[in-house]
């Protein structure tokens, strides 16, 4: 027996023997169940063939539980999973329920863990209802046979309204500037009513590159994904394939690119660039013309020597913002081309560079398409809250059954009538 164990015991007994002090005795006694059942605890935790935790669900935000995700939609569930003493061969499972309450089982299959190998990444993606996003889930790892080994939480998330826009981040450094797009009172759940400065609000989203979904499916609630300075070779080919469809589907990605060019143009996002590889190249400038547009004509220095891209647009590619070199050699500044149902945007400095001079409100919009609302729209929002008026108070005008209309609806009747009979001779 342990001496720990042993001078609990002791204890306890001194406490039976002290009389009108026993209920001491039932203390200890108790300290020393605690103590076996932690024992068991860790040795059944060791003897878990495979351990694992939720690193996110759907997109980290500036919300009480850290993420966002969209009722009916897929939301990607990252899973990280170690393997102790033996191989583990299974799937990951999460149990949910559709609009009806009828439960549906989501898998992931089949999935294999080897011990030593390091943590194994494994991306669940599941539906959602409202009420099951604003509360803590489950997801199983269950093993080949069928034994559930492993129950791991799953953090709830905020639910995110089909009218406010998704804006991921994926930079490896976030953007200066990009939060100032977030509704002031993050709350993404109900409908923006003229308090947001766009018709749509706008939620700003983080995600690590690296943690990109590996399916196209696990990018669906994000309208526009953000990546200054893309590393393309820091994501597996699975990823790359799912960010390539997600564009095709009708996703927006904008890519900051600077001196992130050389990667750019020789990897594999090469063919979704609006800039032609051909004869391009890089220059350093310290001032650019465009930044009079977006800081009012305050300033056209940038704080430190940028890199640029000097290239031609590529075919079918739109030059959204033109500028000039410091020697007055043109530059396309900001290009997009069109990728099956959605576009890439591709500014040829990196974004943080001038998000760090330019206005936000001037900036942005130009960069993700952004429409601000007018003062007629929120007139006209604000008396449809009121409530729909009636029919009948919109009739300005009453309609009577006059003498005249009387007598040539006769006149049409007889005109009818008589043409039947000759027509039935």
């Amino acid at each position: 027996m342990p001496p720990f164990g042993r001078d609990v015991i002791l204890l306890a007994a001194q406490a039976i023997r002290a009389g009108p002090s026993g209920d001491i005795c039932v203390k200890y006694i108790a300290y020393w169940m605690l103590t076996l059942a932690a024992i068991q605890a860790a040795a059944t935790t060791r003897a878990q063939p495979v351990q694992g935790d939720v690193r996110s669900v759907g997109f980290q935000a500036s919300t009480f539980s850290g993420f966002v995700a969209r009722e009916g939609q897929w939301t990607p569930i990252l899973v990280e999973l170690t393997a102790q003493g033996q191989v583990f061969q299974g799937r990951v499972r999460c149990e949910l329920h559709d609009l009806d309450g009828d439960r549906v089982d989501y898998f992931v299959s089949p999935v294999a863990v080897t011990p030593g190998a390091g943590i194994k990444r494994v991306w669940c993606y599941a539906s959602y209802v409202a009420a099951e996003l604003s509360n803590p889930q489950k997801l199983d790892v269950i093993s080949d046979d069928g034994q559930r080994l492993v129950t791991i939480d799953v953090p709830a998330t905020e639910v995110l309204s089909s009218d406010v826009e998704l804006i991921v981040d994926i930079s490896e450094r976030a953007v200066p500037r990009l939060l100032t797009l977030n509704r002031s009172d993050n709350d993404y759940a109900s409908l923006p009513r003229g308090d947001t400065e766009y018709y749509r609000g706008i939620c700003v989203a983080t995600l690590p590159a690296r943690n990109l979904p590996d399916r196209w499916i696990g990018l669906e609630t994000a309208e526009v994904i953000v990546w200054d300075e893309p590393r393309p070779d820091a994501l597996s080919i699975a990823q790359l394939n799912a960010l390539r469809r997600w564009v095709q589907n009708g996703g927006r990605l904008v890519l900051g690119l600077g001196a992130a060019w050389p990667q750019v143009a020789t990897g594999a996002l090469a063919e979704l660039l609006p800039f032609s590889t051909d004869g391009a190249r890089l220059e350093n400038i310290s001032e650019l013309p465009a930044l009079a547009d977006w800081t009012a004509g305050s300033r056209t220095a940038l704080s430190d020597p940028t890199a640029v891209v000097v290239a031609e647009p590529a075919h079918n590619a739109l030059v959204l913002r033109k500028d000039r070199l410091p020697n007055g050699a043109p530059l396309n500044l900001i290009a997009q081309k069109f990728v099956g149902s959605g576009r890439v945007t591709a500014c040829a400095a990196r974004l943080s560079d001038i998000s760090r001079v330019a206005l936000p409100s001037k900036f942005w919009p130009e960069i993700f398409d952004l429409n601000p609302r007018t003062r007629v729209f929120n007139e006209r929002e604000a008396d449809s809250l009121r409530g729909a008026p009636r029919l009948y108070d919109a009739v300005v005008e009453p309609i009577e059954f006059r003498r005249a209309a009387g007598l040539l609806a006769i006149v049409a009747a007889a005109f009818v009538a008589v043409y039947i009979v000759v027509s039935t001779v």
